[in-house]
């Protein structure tokens, strides 16, 4: 980022004032322009800031305007800073599985909603696909860094997403906050819970032998 050019004028900055007065964001997002051919992800808590790629400004309006609305519907979500709560428990509980599951699901789930948001807006779903597919294809070129943060095209769950964009029968309402916020919850006590019970104190007995076999007593361990 601090490599990075800002945006200051052009369609993107005008894409990007009104998708965030159509979400209601309230907050000034930033955009960046990237030396990287594939770095494409969005972060910040009181200054959210979207980072493009150097191909970014040769893309069309229509791919603009659906990555801006992908990236400013993360945040606001808040799903930077929740994707990052969710990185820093399983540093402290990197041994739990259940730890590691739950932040590969809250990734999945958060780029699925805001794929529903960009569908909601009259995106066809079939174009929507077409788009991101390219994206990847693009983005592929070099490989960007992994970052707590999201990005519209990461490869390793589009063929889920897809799959869902696609499906005529999902419901695609949105989640209220106070919905978010009690599951949120519920599976952080859940998932902490477990893992604190996995490291509680453990006692074992037994003897020491010395080097010829025979048991040394009172040896204290």
């Amino acid at each position: 980022a601090a490599r990075a050019r800002p945006v200051a004028t052009g369609p993107w900055t005008r894409l990007a004032d009104e998708i965030g007065r159509e979400l209601s964001l309230g907050r000034p997002v930033q955009l960046l322009e990237s030396d990287h051919p594939s770095l494409l992800v969005t972060w910040g808590l009181f200054v959210p800031k979207v980072i493009l790629p150097r191909s970014a400004q040769s893309w069309t309006d229509e791919r603009a305007a659906i990555v801006l609305r992908h990236e400013l519907a993360h945040i606001r979500r808040g799903d930077w800073v929740i994707q990052l709560a969710g990185e820093l428990l399983r540093t402290v509980y990197w041994f739990n599985p259940l730890i590691w599951i739950a932040c590969a699901r809250l990734r999945q789930e958060s780029e699925q909603a805001c794929d529903d948001e960009v569908l909601s807006s009259g995106v066809a779903g079939p174009d929507y696909a077409t788009h991101l597919v390219e994206l990847a294809r693009l983005l592929k070129a070099e490989a960007a860094p992994r970052l707590p943060a999201p990005a519209v095209a990461r490869s390793s769950s589009l063929e889920r997403r897809i799959r869902a964009m696609l499906d005529a029968r999902l419901t695609r309402t949105p989640a209220t906050r106070a919905g978010r916020f009690i599951t949120a919850a519920a599976l952080l006590t859940f998932t902490v819970a477990l893992a604190a019970a996995q490291t509680g104190p453990v006692t074992f007995s037994g003897s020491v032998f010395d080097p010829t076999g025979k048991p040394v007593p009172g040896a204290t361990v």
